[in-house]
């Protein structure tokens, strides 16, 4: 059965976002990154966000685009790395769609996010495998797991639209 909402989880850095936009179009549904619309809502980077209103309001206010954004069906959305680690939103998910989530070692994701000067808990090494370790617990309990190292997100949308069975 094709549920009405896809969202894909994950750390930062593992595909959602590329992955999302190629699981919509083909599909034929629409394709929304979370952050895109909180950065489109409040005029300034993710980063910039976390650094002026605090981690607490970030995560208010992700929940609240979430669910704002979420309202319509046939919708991919690529949420951000943190998303899926508050129960509330979890829920959330589980309740309105199915959760999918994407997966690569820490030397991918480092290899992925190095260039970006949006990461706003990409500090070092260290710190990003303990925040990855801190979010497994939760973003084991998304129903579809997807491995993303040394796969192309065509690769990975091609097994998505198999493990829920809508090719």
């Amino acid at each position: 059965m094709k549920p009405e909402r896809i969202y894909l989880v994950g750390f930062m850095g593992v595909g959602k976002t590329t992955t999302g936009a190629l699981l919509a179009r083909r599909l034929g549904w629409s394709f929304v990154d979370l952050d895109d619309e909180i950065r489109k809502q409040e005029k300034m980077s993710i980063r910039e966000l976390f650094r002026i209103k605090g981690e607490t309001y970030f995560r208010r206010l992700e929940g609240q685009v979430l669910r704002d954004i979420s309202r319509k069906a046939s919708l991919v959305i690529a949420t951000g790395g943190g998303t899926f680690a508050i129960e509330e939103n979890i829920l959330y998910m589980q309740r309105t769609g199915v959760a999918i989530r994407l997966r690569c070692s820490l030397k991918q994701v480092l290899s992925r996010c190095r260039e970006s000067q949006e990461r706003p808990l990409l500090d070092d090494t260290e710190s990003i495998q303990a925040l990855m370790d801190r979010r497994e617990p939760f973003y084991r309990r998304a129903p579809v797991q997807m491995e993303t190292d040394d796969v192309s997100p065509g690769e990975t949308v091609e097994k998505i639209l198999i493990a829920l069975s809508v090719r």
